[in-house]
């Protein structure tokens, strides 16, 4: 196995003012993706965060 690649690259980021406007179509991606990120199944290391909680 080859080392990993450490040099350092930039990035450039364009950020807008204000956020965007939330329309109803964009809205209801949101919530399926916080529905289908609360239905995955949750991993042991992630389990006993919770229950630590």
């Amino acid at each position: 196995m080859s080392a990993p690649d450490k040099t350092r690259r930039r990035i450039q980021v364009s950020v807008p003012d204000e956020p965007p406007r939330l329309t109803p179509e964009v809205a209801r991606v949101l919530l399926r993706i916080v529905l289908a990120a609360r239905s995955a199944p949750v991993s042991g290391s992630q389990h006993r965060q919770e229950e630590d909680r």
